[in-house]
């Protein structure tokens, strides 16, 4: 039996006789107790007994946060992109998961990747935050690129902002650079409209979203250029003429020398032209038409549905007509509604001659149809952009009325005169038009008319032109 010194007691003596834990001591007074520390807890809130697994983990994961921190402080470039890596503030991220990417803030070395070394967007859906800060002194690096997102004024692989691969081509700037992303494609699109509407908000972003996406289709219609037969009519044309005249939901195109079915099938050939632009036309139908109310023409009415990579953007439909009468030489230019947007692929348009354009809807509004007069307002708001935007020779304008008239089997007055029902639509359609802005009524259309088709209709102009801003013949 054990004998007990002087201040020890048999309580004591049970509890140093309880299985001890390590851990380490804990002091109580005169007694000595072993307790574990706190453990911590698991994925799932238990306590595990691979307690030193988990404290090796974290003094690895807390090296590597160090690290890491170290390395994103010295590679901090605020708002650069460089290569396939945009510098963020403190944060590096790679365009591609998995890669590595290393540039020293000291020099322009061009980053190294690990797997690829192919420019380009990252693909769809690996989108990262556009809050990041942007500074001009990345231009100074070798590869620096701006986003697809900022508009579409970046240029993959470019050395520096004078170096880009841009050239001039009938007073805009175009390149060889081209997208790699629908998504960039549309941000691009998105970001030009929004800008050309807060210049000229006589036409809202979303008119202009849909102009460029009748000009992605126009540039495949006319991206044979070599004698091709088709024009382009009606108020598409008129925009193509003047940058804010009245937009239009449809696209009026004529195919001389063919037949309708040949016409058609020309037309499906070339809607189905692909111009890297990620666009994607399908033809969904066509439907028979009289060719905007023309006698002596034949047409239809061809709709397609329009994509952008894999996402369907609306629809579009187009008046396709043959046999129409053109007197003077097609105009061929770049569209003045089009947006700046230099790396879409684009082709000049051919337009219908301006006389004829003049001539067609002059006729158009003289005319009868079943009886009725027309109900074609929206013609009168174009006559007047016309005369107040183009100048136009008197003896080509009287050419194009006869033979329109002609065509139409219609005797011409000797004056001009509008359906006595018109003026609440008129007045819709003119309102947001600038070349409007001073003939906002049918009845101050009309005195401009008087001006500009009568003396025509009466043959007392000849030799002379027509000036548009004295809105006299001179």
């Amino acid at each position: 039996m054990r004998a007990y010194r002087p201040g020890e007691s048999l309580e004591a003596d049970r509890r140093d006789a309880r299985p001890q834990r390590p851990g380490g001591p804990r002091l109580s007074g005169n007694t000595r107790h072993f307790r574990t520390p706190r453990q911590p807890r698991n994925a799932i809130g238990a306590r595990g007994p691979d307690t030193a697994v988990r404290q090796a983990r974290r003094v690895s994961d807390q090296g590597r946060d160090t690290c890491s921190a170290d390395a994103r402080q010295s590679r901090s470039v605020n708002g650069c992109r460089h290569g396939d890596v945009r510098f963020t503030g403190l944060t590096l991220r790679s365009r591609v998961p998995g890669e590595a990417a290393h540039r020293s803030i000291d020099g322009p070395e061009q980053a190294h990747r690990a797997t690829d070394d192919r420019p380009g967007e990252r693909p769809e859906g690996d989108r990262e935050p556009q809050f990041a800060r942007r500074s001009t002194g990345c231009r100074q690096h070798a590869t620096a690129e701006r986003s697809d997102q900022c508009g579409g004024l970046g240029i993959t692989g470019s050395k520096c902002e004078a170096d880009r691969s841009r050239r001039r081509r009938q007073g805009r700037v175009v390149t060889d650079e081209r997208y790699t992303s629908a998504a960039g494609v549309e941000a691009a699109i998105r970001h030009a409209a929004r800008n050309a509407a807060v210049a000229d908000p006589s036409i809202s972003t979303g008119d202009r979203i849909t102009q460029e996406h009748f000009r992605r289709f126009l540039s495949r219609i006319f991206s044979e250029v070599e004698d091709s037969g088709w024009l382009l009519k009606g108020g598409t044309g008129v925009l193509a003429r003047v940058g804010s005249a009245r937009t239009t939901t449809d696209v009026d195109l004529f195919r001389k020398d063919q037949s309708l079915e040949g016409a058609l099938n020309d037309l499906r050939r070339l809607a189905a032209t692909d111009l890297g632009d990620f666009f994607r036309f399908e033809y969904t139908g066509h439907e028979s038409s009289l060719g905007g109310q023309q006698t002596n023409s034949e047409g239809c009415r061809v709709s397609f549905d329009i994509y952008v990579g894999a996402n369907k953007r609306g629809s579009l439909n187009v008046d396709l007509v043959v046999n129409v009468v053109i007197t003077d030489e097609p105009t061929v230019k770049p569209p003045a509604n089009g947006l700046d947007i230099p790396r879409l692929p684009c082709h000049d348009y051919r337009l219908y001659p301006v006389v004829d354009q003049i001539a067609d809807k002059v006729c158009a509004t003289l005319a009868e149809y079943r009886g009725k007069p027309s109900s074609r307002e929206w013609d009168l708001v174009d006559l007047v952009v016309l005369a107040t935007t183009e100048d136009v020779s008197a003896d080509k304008l009287r050419r194009a009325l006869l033979a329109e008239a002609r065509g139409r089997s219609l005797t011409l007055p000797d004056r001009f005169s509008a359906p006595a029902s018109w003026g609440r639509r008129y007045a819709k359609d003119a309102r947001l038009v600038p070349a409007c802005a001073h003939y906002q009524s049918v009845e101050l259309a009309m005195s401009l008319m008087t001006a500009f088709i009568d003396q025509i209709l009466r043959d007392e102009v000849s030799g002379k032109t027509w000036d548009h801003s004295r809105r006299d013949w001179a």
